[in-house]
């Protein structure tokens, strides 16, 4: 029944037995607002014990008000079997991964954003079925699937020798790292990176090392998943659409995987997916570069919120993304990955039109979700997508890359900055600017964020970009002031030495101001 039914049931089961002093009475519950209504309202001289056990939880003594989330019961059970895999980041691609392996009888830890976590823990998850994908197989939170959000993942654990697998965004993997390896460490997992980019395993190493998680190293798997997928909500209950292909991995450094990865990875998932180790660091790279040509529709994506259907279909955003690709190609032969032009242009075509035709790339599903949910920062892949590109190039011509992806990142930092400030703000601002876009490439509005001007078309390749820029300028400045908006362009103008990192921070004090001014001009 409700949580109301339940406190009620409660309460009288106190009264009833109060005489005898015998009563354990508990109430278990994993939403929020629940909680909190379970913990203002039930009777304050009762203990609640596990339920598995019959012993106090944690070792509490009584008289104690208590009221828990199942998960917290299930790991803390004795005997509790810990996860063989856990998935940070769980979302379009780590939920079906997890999915094969729930179905494959493996116990599986999903951690992923709060709002999503928060729907799987009260209606469980839809998965297509790995032989017949067609049918879905259905898992509620229990002895088998496990489930934390972001802000919440007291108790997660894995087993010795498990697999983690790491589907978050490359730009947060230092997160990743600094948040779960304390507690995941200790069983010394493999880590299956299943990330875009040119090579996310370099940054995944990185951070192991600088926060002593150096042994490790050895244990990352690099993968390219080919496919796509997504989670959809409308219908209640969280759901699973998967068209994944394969799962192609190997190492970008060009060392060898131990006997012992190969099995781990291979052990995890069969049929549909069919895996294939890169013979060599050279085939590996090519498929990574192969990958992120593909994602030739990313940023178009975010800026447009546009399907790839949509992108192919419209003249004026489909020429971009046509140019984009061939830069992309120039781009990846600069770096001596060789591609035949003419057969992925032509494969590009078709895969535009047919597999992908309803596909939502990823920076537009990290904007949706940002505008459904923006209790944290946006974090999308540009600076190691489409500027990877224009950090790598030499010779090659990357002005479509350049131009798209400076005002993703521009784009980006404006939500973050109004974020801190005002949530519903930022979601107001990224709504405007989306449907700005829209109409400017005569798409219809999806957000209905009022009345936005449609400019003029023409089809030189410079003014489409051009056109996007001048909406998020004025988008900036209808939200941030003319002041900040022009602060925040600076920032973006001083090209190509922006994506430069910065050597050090100066903090401004407030006795020392006149000090960090004189510094940072330095």
């Amino acid at each position: 029944g409700t949580i109301e039914d339940a406190v009620r049931l409660a309460n009288k089961a106190v009264e009833h037995t109060r005489a005898k002093k015998s009563t354990v009475t508990a109430v278990f519950t994993e939403r929020a607002s629940n909680l909190a209504y379970a913990r203002r309202n039930l009777a304050t001289h009762k203990v609640v014990h596990n339920l598995s056990t019959g012993k106090s939880m944690d070792g509490m003594m009584s008289p104690h008000h208590g009221v828990y989330p199942v998960r917290e019961l299930v790991a803390q059970r004795p005997g509790r079997k810990k996860p063989d895999m856990v998935v940070l980041g769980a979302g379009a691609i780590g939920i079906p991964l997890a999915g094969y392996a729930l179905q494959d009888g493996k116990t599986v830890a999903l951690v992923g954003r709060k709002r999503l976590m928060d729907l799987i823990r009260e209606k469980g998850v839809n998965i297509p079925v790995r032989t017949a994908p067609e049918d879905v197989s259905h898992f509620d939170v229990g002895e088998q699937l496990l489930v934390y959000s972001d802000d919440d993942f007291e108790g997660l654990d894995i087993a010795t020798g498990g697999t983690v697998i790491i589907a978050s965004k490359t730009p947060t993997l230092d997160d990743i790292v600094k948040t779960y390896m304390g507690k995941l460490a200790h069983a010394n997992p493999s880590l299956l990176m299943v990330q875009n980019g040119v090579n996310p395993e370099g940054r995944l190493a990185e951070s192991l090392r600088q926060h002593g998680y150096e042994a490790l190293i050895e244990n990352i798997v690099g993968s390219v998943v080919i496919g796509i997928s997504s989670v959809d909500t409308s219908g209640g209950v969280p759901t699973v659409k998967s068209e994944l292909k394969s799962l192609n991995y190997g190492v970008w450094d060009g060392r060898e995987l131990s006997p012992h990865l190969r099995s781990n990875v291979n052990n995890l998932f069969f049929a549909p997916l069919q895996f294939v180790v890169a013979a060599s660091a050279e085939d590996y790279r090519k498929m990574r570069f192969h990958k992120a040509i593909m994602n030739g529709a990313n940023v178009l994506s975010g800026l447009f919120q546009a399907k790839v259907g949509e992108v192919k279909d419209n003249p004026w955003i489909g020429y971009s993304m046509w140019a984009k690709t061939r830069e992309a190609l120039a781009v990846a032969k600069e770096y001596g990955s060789l591609f035949d032009e003419h057969e992925l242009l032509k494969q590009f075509g078709v895969v535009a039109s047919t597999l992908v035709k309803h596909h939502l790339a990823s920076m537009g599903q990290d904007i949706r979700n940002f505008i459904a949910s923006p209790t944290k920062d946006l974090a999308t892949e540009i600076h190691d997508l489409d500027l990877d590109f224009v950090r790598l190039a030499r010779e090659a011509e990357t002005r479509m890359n350049r131009a798209y992806g400076r005002m993703m990142e521009e784009f980006t930092h404006s939500v973050n900055v109004l974020r801190h400030e005002d949530p519903e703000k930022a979601v107001a601002f990224a709504q405007r600017f989306i449907d700005m876009n829209r109409a400017l490439v005569e798409l219809p509005p999806i957000y209905g964020t009022g009345e936005v001007p449609a400019a003029l078309k023409f089809f030189q390749e410079e003014y489409v970009p051009s056109a996007v820029y001048e909406n998020l300028q004025a988008a900036k400045a209808a939200f941030l002031g003319d002041e900040r908006a022009a602060e925040i362009a600076v920032r973006y103008e001083a090209a190509p030495d922006r994506r430069r990192k910065r050597d050090f921070t100066v903090l401004w004090m407030d006795d020392h101001i006149e000090e960090g001014v004189a510094l940072a001009a330095q």
